[in-house]
């Protein structure tokens, strides 16, 4: 498990941008639906086991070389269990100094914010690993939905967070992406509101340096208003990419590194564990 190579992409930046000193060193991982029940599957990986893979790989490569914020960026749970939030939280307490968590389409509110309280950040909500560095979370969400939105309420402090940031880059990351990445299924669960947040972005484009994402079980880059988006591996099933309708990716799952930089660059990779041989590779869905 801890001998895969890692996958390495750089953003689409000057070079001037990624060369300076890194002031931060973020975790993403996303979508690892949990179950009340630590032996609960989907489509016949389980998706404890993938998680604690996936743990035990970043505890090997990257916490010996600091880890400030750990991001959570959504469907953390299957069913909305309380069970499953309380062990997400016990597996992955230690890990960095301060922690994100994000809402999903399969997470439930009221269980959720059962174990953040002084733990995890929840959205909307600000996190600052450096201070030059500002990572604003929003909830885009909608209970009991499979698709994206970002309410009034969110946009409202996204703005104002911004205007407040006096030089401070940003990282904003949701749970859907807010626009398109090329595999039409997915496309069609994206953030359903994106004018105001592209325009939001537009009016602060010095400041945001990027939006990171989950929900498409897939790493991906693409560009929205003026600044680049990022998805990354969920710690279970991967989504194939490019494709028209439900497909498996027989990649491992994975997580994503962010290093942020003293002048407002970001390099980023993705890192993978091994694959599962128990997965449903024929599924048509779940």
């Amino acid at each position: 498990m801890l001998e895969c190579p890692v996958t390495t992409e750089w953003p689409q930046q000057e070079s001037c941008l990624i060369s300076a000193p890194v002031v931060a060193r973020l975790v993403q991982i996303s979508d690892c639906h949990l179950f009340a029940d630590p032996q609960g599957a989907l489509l016949g990986l389980k998706t404890e086991e993938s998680l604690q893979d996936v743990l035990e790989h970043i505890d090997h490569f990257e916490k010996p070389k600091g880890i400030d914020t750990l991001l959570v960026t959504g469907d953390l749970s299957q069913d909305g269990s309380p069970q499953s939030y309380q062990r997400l939280w016990e597996k992955t307490r230690y890990i960095g100094q301060s922690q994100g968590w994000i809402q999903g389409n399969h997470d439930l509110d009221q269980p959720m914010q059962a174990y953040s309280g002084l733990r995890p950040v929840l959205s909307p909500g600000i996190l600052q690993p450096h201070p030059r560095w500002q990572v604003i979370l929003l909830n885009s969400s909608v209970e009991h939905q499979i698709h994206g939105h970002i309410s009034a309420e969110h946009l409202l402090f996204l703005e104002q967070s911004l205007a407040r940031a006096n030089g401070i880059f940003s990282l904003v990351v949701t749970h859907h992406p807010p626009c398109h990445i090329g595999c039409a299924w997915l496309d069609r669960q994206c953030i359903d509101n994106p004018g105001r947040l592209e325009k939001i972005l537009d009016q602060y484009q010095d400041t945001v340096r990027a939006v990171l994402c989950g929900h498409v079980h897939q790493q991906a880059e693409v560009r929205f208003a003026a600044t680049t988006v990022w998805t990354s591996p969920s710690t279970c099933i991967q989504f194939k990419p490019a494709s028209d309708g439900f497909a498996l990716d027989p990649l491992g799952p994975g997580y994503r590194v962010l290093e942020l930089l003293e002048n407002g660059g970001i390099r980023t990779y993705v890192s993978r564990v091994q694959a599962s041989d128990h997965l449903d590779t024929l599924a048509c869905g779940y």
